[in-house]
Formats: structure tokens, C-alpha cells, sequence
């Protein structure tokens, strides 16, 4: 996560997601989950990076008076919260102030990485976090890319945009429920496809005792979150994700051509 993302299109989806799994906005019998973290795995741009036109996508701010089921009435009071993040200061603690989570812990040190000296950087970064977020009932990871590619290690610059399995499989055996942000690419299938893979290499070597599933949320690309919870959590975050898919959006897209905001949620 970067300061210049705060309040774009993503952001809306995936606070949207979180705030209906936690029972913010769910109107079920499930109890909200009291204690939310978010870990943001917060990395600065470089020079060249920084130019990319990622974390621009705010036109949807723009739909309110003309189409304001399209987005507005997704989720009301987030919309407005953005609205006032995208004109006066984009960055993770303006999102943070807009206690958009009640009650939740937030860690947004900077992720480090490099070589070991007595210990590791990436380990003492995420040990940190891992602390922090102790008593949550469950932990949202927001790294740039998604989850590990193939032989990335914490030593590596490249590591701070990415979630390690080891760090999910902390949370999950402390009892907590977890959600994963992961960018879908051009390769390696479609979206659907990438994030079944995901869940499945998860679900293998974490050995985790109830199956995961996900979501792709569409809007400015392609994203996938993976949701991974723990019994006492399963029936009500695989509820409300479907409750979710089922209001957000789906006849205001594109006439002719519904689609909606989410699909899913996508089952291994």
C-alpha cells in the first residue's frame, strides 16, 4: 500500500468488502467482529515507479449526482469518507482517521527487507506487526502485489511488495481470521484462475483446517482478496461475502451489460 492509492477506486472496493465482512454494514445474525487489523505493508515509490499512473483512478467520486447506485449507494458514509480523502490529503493515515473500521488497530511502518544482521529486517518488521494486531479478531494484509511469487526472499527490495505465506500462517494459527489482498496479472490464467491457484497453495501448505475462498473485485482492474477464516468465523465472513456480491452494483454498469462491482465468491 502507498500513500498516493488512499481513496482510488481499489480502496473503495476493498474498505467496502471489509467493512461488510466485519458486520459494519451486514444487516444478518452474525455478531460483528469487534476488533478489525490492517496491516498495510506500506512501501514508498521510487522515481520511476512514482510516475506510473497507479492510484489515479478517482473518477468514480465524480458519479454521485448522475448514478449514485453505481457507487454512493454501495456504501454511503464510505463514499462521502473518500470523497474527503481524495480533495484534502491522500494518504493511509487520512484513511485511518476516518474510523472507517471501528475499533480498528492499524500498522503502517514502513515494510523493511535487507540481509541479516542479527536478525532479519522483514522478520523484525512483520514480528512487530504481528504484536500489534494480537488481539483482532481479524487481519487484513494490504501488500502492493499480493502474495509471494516464486522464489522472492525477505532479503530481496522487490519483498516489500508482497505478503510471505509464513506471515499468513502466524496469524491463522493464532486463531484469527485473515484477508489477502492479491493483484491478478496478465498470466497464469484468468482472474478466477489466479486466485484459485492462490487459495489452493494456501489451503495445501498451511494445511488450514477450513477451506479459504475469495472475491475479484473489477472496477480499475482486476483484484482478487482472499479470505481465509477460522471456524468460528467461516459461516459468517462466507455469508456476508455473498450478501456483498448481491448489492453492489451489479445492474448500474454498463446498460445491456450488468456486471457487478464483485463476483464470487470463488471456491476451491
Amino acid at each position: 500500500m502507498q500513500d498516493r492509492y488512499a481513496g482510488d477506486v481499489g480502496d473503495f472496493g476493498k474498505f467496502g468488502l471489509l467493512r461488510h465482512l466485519c458486520g459494519v454494514t451486514a444487516q444478518d445474525k452474525h455478531g460483528r467482529l469487534k476488533k478489525p487489523g490492517v496491516i498495510w505493508y506500506k512501501s514508498n515509490p521510487g522515481k520511476k515507479e512514482g510516475e506510473s499512473p497507479h492510484g489515479k483512478f478517482t473518477n468514480y467520486l465524480h458519479t454521485a449526482i448522475k448514478k449514485p447506485r453505481l457507487y454512493m449507494e454501495c456504501d454511503e458514509p464510505l463514499f462521502t469518507a473518500f470523497a474527503r480523502v481524495v480533495k484534502k490529503r491522500r494518504t493511509i493515515e487520512a484513511l485511518e482517521a476516518e474510523d472507517l473500521l471501528p475499533g480498528a488497530v492499524y500498522w503502517r511502518e514502513d515494510v523493511r527487507h535487507g540481509k541479516k544482521q542479527v536478525t532479519c529486517p522483514r522478520n523484525d518488521w512483520f514480528q512487530s506487526a504481528f504484536e500489534a494486531t494480537a488481539k483482532c479478531d481479524i487481519v487484513f494484509l494490504d501488500p502492493d502485489n499480493g502474495m509471494e511469487r516464486a522464489n522472492l526472499r525477505p532479503t530481496q527490495g522487490e519483498s516489500r511488495k508482497y505478503a510471505f505465506r509464513c506471515e499468513v500462517g502466524k496469524l491463522i494459527a493464532r486463531g484469527q481470521s485473515v484477508v489477502v489482498y492479491h493483484h491478478t496479472g496478465r498470466l497464469g490464467g484468468t482472474a478466477r484462475q489466479q486466485a484459485q491457484g492462490r487459495l489452493q497453495k494456501l489451503r495445501d501448505e498451511l494445511s488450514l483446517a477450513q477451506n479459504p475462498f475469495g472475491v475479484l473485485f473489477h472496477r480499475g482492474g482486476t483484484r482478487a482478496f482472499l479470505i481465509l477464516p477460522v471456524h468460528k468465523h467461516y459461516a459468517a465472513l462466507l455469508e456476508r461475502t455473498n450478501a456483498l456480491v448481491q448489492k453492489w452494483g451489479e445492474d448500474e454498469w454498463k446498460p445491456g451489460k450488468p456486471r457487478g462491482h464483485f463476483t464470487g465468491p470463488i471456491m476451491i
